[in-house]
């Protein structure tokens, strides 16, 4: 396959792209749900006020307001999580937090993370391209992963490996292998020399 470059001049031979967050659009329809599909109207009006507090914090040149990063379905976090979900994201932390790790971000970020839709610029990737989804993905669901590979430009068309598991499966046992070894495979036909 022939390398992609991109506007900056960099050269691109393959990109892999693992239960990537694509569209925020999507991810702010969702939210509006009901519980426990989304955080429903007072779940969004509430993570809302957090974060507008916290712009407001930061105008004052005040410490941030947080909100955790992970959290149970219905809770005020950047990522609700169902119960088996949220058990696979603390396996991949230590007990013991290095650095100062805490499960916390500055709370405006909510809001940020529904403007930000890098599939707006999939058509421009002409380089050859992996996309990895988990067909049980409550965060970045495997219907926009497919929708993002079938816009990637090029010669060539995108690759597509849907594992059976939710987002955090995809690092872990069997998942993780599978995942690990198309993509080793994918990156040794593309990087031919």
């Amino acid at each position: 396959a022939d390398p992609a470059t991109t506007p900056a001049g960099v050269t691109l031979r393959a990109v892999v792209s693992q239960t990537p967050h694509l569209d925020g659009r999507e991810n702010r329809k969702k939210n509006m749900k009901p519980p426990p599909e989304g955080r429903g109207i007072l779940g969004a009006l509430t993570i809302s006020l957090a974060s507008l507090c916290d712009i407001a914090r930061s105008v004052a040149s005040q410490p941030p307001a947080y909100i955790p990063i992970v959290g149970p379905l219905g809770s005020v976090s950047l990522m609700p999580l169902p119960k088996e979900e949220l058990h696979l994201y603390f396996r991949k932390h230590p007990p013991q937090r290095g650095g100062g790790w805490q499960n916390m971000a500055p709370a405006r970020l909510a809001l940020r993370v529904g403007f930000y839709s890098p599939i707006d610029f999939v058509p421009n990737v002409t380089a050859p391209a992996l996309f990895v989804a988990a067909d049980q993905d409550t965060l970045c669901p495997a219907s926009v992963v497919r929708a993002a590979s079938k816009l990637v430009g090029g010669s060539t068309e995108a690759e597509m490996l849907t594992l059976n598991c939710g987002h955090f499966g995809t690092y872990y046992d069997a998942n993780f292998d599978q995942a690990s070894e198309k993509m080793s495979s994918f990156f040794f036909a593309n990087f031919d020399e």
